[in-house]
């Protein structure tokens, strides 16, 4: 009887021991206390800070993921190299201002130096370590390239854009270079210090540029502007005075965008048929001509046909500067920045500008556009004798040099390193 009470106690010791998972010769047991098998303690609270700080390795900080300053607005700063007779304009926050140094120009912002510009390569390019690197060739004249770089190791790392800008100056190359704290350029602002720089000056870049198209036919497609521009008869009369022998042909559809042409059966297989060596698209109003363009670029590729983008007056910026971006390989004739410009440069707006419900462009933006055509196909200056829009719209007292030498009197401030 014994036997058998002693063997349920020791039963309901064993089942009491699983149920409560306790131990019955000592303490209850702390899981996060338990010591591991080679004695040591995995409690960071044991630990002095020096040993908490090298037990655990930092994570990387990724750049893309560090909140930047937003840029809400923006303006046009003109910056060069001293003896330069070319600058570059870029699109810079209206926050930033400039201060000269000894090397070239601090970026101020809220009182703090953020980044600088200086000549040629910055001095400091070994100190840091390339994180992504892009290069866009904006012409012939003028190249871009965005760096993204870094300094230092785990949570002290320090991001910064490397912006070099490579630009013609008669026979020289120049070199210009904006670095900015990472955290100071949001993505539209780096956008805009990449892709919206211009060239202006003493150089005309289109000279020459579409000289294979000589005395070779061409196409010019777009809206009312093609008509109340008239710069396909402007045009004619420019290459007649010159004793020049290119074929042109306008078409002017109301309301046409790229889709329009793109859409029309026979102005394609006219273009796939090699009908013409050159076509000038306007029509950029909205994001989905890109995808158009495309299409029309393919058109042209099958018979080795010039395609140049050609924007007329109110066409979309944002819509063509998407173009420019899909498709680098065209040519841009910026017929509307050419307005723009000589308007910026202090000439009336209601001389280029017919003032109705479209602000449809006159023949005066008609000569400007022939102008600019000529210019990039012929590698001259053309005569503008003779020519009817010339008197009728006084152009040479408007215009003034522009029609001896294409290039566009700016009034505006150079900052030179």
């Amino acid at each position: 009887m014994k036997k058998a009470l002693f063997a349920l106690i020791a039963l309901c010791l064993v089942l009491s021991m699983m149920l409560c998972g306790c131990n019955l010769f000592g303490d209850p047991v702390d899981i996060e206390r338990d010591p591991i098998d080679d004695g040591e303690t995995t409690d960071d609270n044991n630990k002095t800070d020096d040993e908490k700080d090298t037990s655990k390795e930092e994570a990387p900080v990724r750049y893309w993921e560090i909140k930047c300053h937003p840029t809400k607005s923006y303006i046009e700063r003109h910056i060069s190299v001293e003896g330069a007779e070319t600058d570059l304009s870029l699109s810079v926050s209206t926050e930033w201002s400039f201060e000269k140094t000894e090397n070239g120009y601090d970026i101020i912002r809220d009182g703090n130096t953020i980044g600088e510009i200086v000549k040629d390569d910055a001095d400091d390019i070994d100190a840091w370590k390339k994180e992504d690197e892009f290069t866009r060739k904006h012409s012939d004249s003028l190249s871009v390239t965005k760096t993204v770089e870094s300094k230092g190791s785990g949570k002290s790392t320090q991001f910064r854009y490397r912006f070099k800008y490579s630009f013609a100056d008669g026979e020289s190359t120049r070199v210009l270079t904006l670095t900015a704290k990472y955290e100071e350029v949001d993505a539209n602002a780096a956008d805009a210090l990449y892709v919206s720089v211009k060239l202006y000056g003493n150089e005309d870049g289109l000279l020459g540029s579409l000289a294979e198209l000589q005395d070779k036919p061409i196409l010019i497609l777009g809206n009312s502007f093609i008509a109340s521009s008239n710069i396909g008869g402007i045009l004619r009369e420019m290459i007649a005075v010159n004793n020049k022998n290119l074929a042109v042909s306008p078409v002017s559809r109301g309301y046409a965008s790229v889709q329009t042409y793109v859409e029309d059966a026979a102005v394609m297989d006219a273009i796939r048929s090699g009908l013409y060596k050159g076509v000038f698209i306007c029509g950029f109003y909205s994001n989905p001509e890109v995808d158009h363009l495309k299409t029309l670029r393919v058109a042209c590729n099958e018979s080795d046909t010039t395609l140049v983008v050609f924007p007329a007056h109110n066409e979309e910026r944002s819509v063509i500067k998407r173009a420019n971006q899909s498709c680098p390989e065209l040519f841009m004739l910026d017929w509307k920045a050419e307005v723009d410009a000589l308007i910026e440069s202090g000439i009336d707006r209601w001389n280029f500008c017919i003032n109705d419900e479209h602000q449809h462009s006159t023949e005066l933006a008609g000569l400007v556009g022939a102008h600019m055509i000529y210019r990039a196909i012929y590698g001259e200056i053309p005569s503008v004798d003779g020519i009817y829009a010339v008197d009728s719209y006084n152009a040479r007292e408007l215009l003034g040099t522009y029609l001896t030498d294409g290039k566009v009197s700016y009034n505006y401030e150079v900052l030179y390193v």
